[in-house]
């Protein structure tokens, strides 16, 4: 039995699968595909898939992380299973997992942040930093390739995106989820002032 960690994108309507789903359809796409899992004891028993840090419905995720443990993984699996996966969700690397779960592992991220609104980059980056928790924010700033705002967190088990639209409902900035667009493009760990990925 081997543990390897998947990085995967999740884009499209696939954006709007909940968190909690995500191992079924893993799992049912990989069985599809001829991988064998390793499974879970118990009544129900279940393929061991452990997803990364939870992801608002309707963010996408770039740089989004699973762990699963496998017994004949070789690497021409991963475009057989994703044959499988619907379209919006793809697995684009894979290695190895060794070291502590994803929960204790993915201690910060990265996001981009669009708000559909003519205001300026700086109103917004003020309002978080104000209202954002002390402490949880790495780095915020304009994104050098257009009117998008780059934000790194730590701890994202606890700091999610729906931080982002508080804060700025909070300053009559937006009224609401439907005003922003956010793209989470990494889950790791902090080194030095720079989130690396795990993969």
């Amino acid at each position: 039995m081997t543990r390897m960690r998947f990085a995967f994108s999740k884009r499209k309507l696939c954006c709007f699968i909940p968190h909690v789903v995500l191992p079924q359809v893993f799992a049912r796409a990989g069985i599809r595909a001829g991988i064998d899992f390793e499974y879970s004891e118990g009544f129900s028993p279940r393929p061991r898939i452990s997803i990364g840090p939870a992801l608002p419905v309707g963010v996408i995720g770039l740089g989004e992380l699973f762990d699963a443990e496998i017994r004949n993984w070789e690497s021409s699996m991963l475009d057989k299973w994703n044959y499988f996966l619907p379209d919006g969700i793809s697995l684009v690397d894979c290695r190895e997992a060794d070291g502590p779960s994803l929960g204790k592992a993915c201690t910060a991220a990265s996001y981009l942040l669009c708000v559909l609104k003519q205001i300026s980059l700086q109103e917004i980056m003020d309002s978080l930093n104000e209202q954002l928790p002390a402490g949880s924010i790495i780095a915020i700033g304009p994104d050098p390739g257009g009117p998008l705002i780059m934000i790194d967190l730590e701890n994202p088990q606890q700091n999610s995106p729906g931080l982002f639209v508080k804060a700025l409902v909070n300053s009559d900035i937006i009224g609401s989820w439907s005003e922003v667009r956010i793209i989470r493009t990494r889950l790791g760990f902090l080194e030095g002032s720079t989130v690396r990925t795990l993969m």
